[in-house]
């Protein structure tokens, strides 16, 4: 005699199955959360990171314009007569190596602005980090003869935090400093 078992199936049949699912799918989706915040931290960190690296190379250009101009004199004022030479000014110690330090330099006598005459110098310092090569890209000198005989002088800097000739624009940072005195 063959005898047959019947079974039943429960309503409940495969619901731990679904239970497993969804529990998968939320850990995803809250791992695929976490990485993309993370993701997003990282970026901004090297943001803040590239722009500090951009801020020193300005402020470094804005310390040697300061240095030379007050401790040498090595700026000319549109009240001295000169031959639009500024002499040999250093920067970030380019002894060791010649492509380090102050470069690009050029001199304009005899400019109007402001309502009066002025002299600008204009120069670039390479090599303030070697990773990554950061520089300060313009430093601009600018001496105005006011019309009351007093020389203003107006030193501004534009430091980047990678001057290679390789760098990603998308990921170059500029900073300005300006000093007035």
């Amino acid at each position: 005699m063959i005898m047959f078992q019947h079974r039943t199936h429960s309503q409940d049949s495969g619901v731990s199955l679904l239970v497993a699912i969804i529990v998968v799918a939320v850990v995803m989706f809250i791992s695929a959360a976490v990485s993309g915040m993370s993701f997003n931290q990282l970026q901004l960190t090297s943001i803040g990171e590239n722009s500090q690296y951009a801020f020193y190379a300005a402020d470094s250009g804005i310390e040697c314009a300061l240095y030379w101009d007050l401790l040498h004199d090595a700026f000319p004022s549109p009240d001295e007569v000169g031959d639009g030479s500024t002499g040999d000014i250093e920067c970030n110690d380019n002894s060791s190596d010649s492509s380090w330090g102050v470069k690009e330099m050029s001199v304009d006598e005899n400019v109007a602005c402001d309502g009066g005459t002025c002299d600008i110098t204009t120069f670039k310092i390479v090599g303030l980090l070697s990773e990554p090569e950061a520089c300060a890209q313009q430093v601009t000198v600018t001496e105005t003869q006011m019309s009351d005989g007093r020389i203003r002088t107006d030193v501004e800097s534009l430091g980047r935090n990678d001057c290679s000739n390789d760098a990603d624009p998308d990921r170059t940072v500029e900073r300005a400093v300006r000093v007035t005195y």
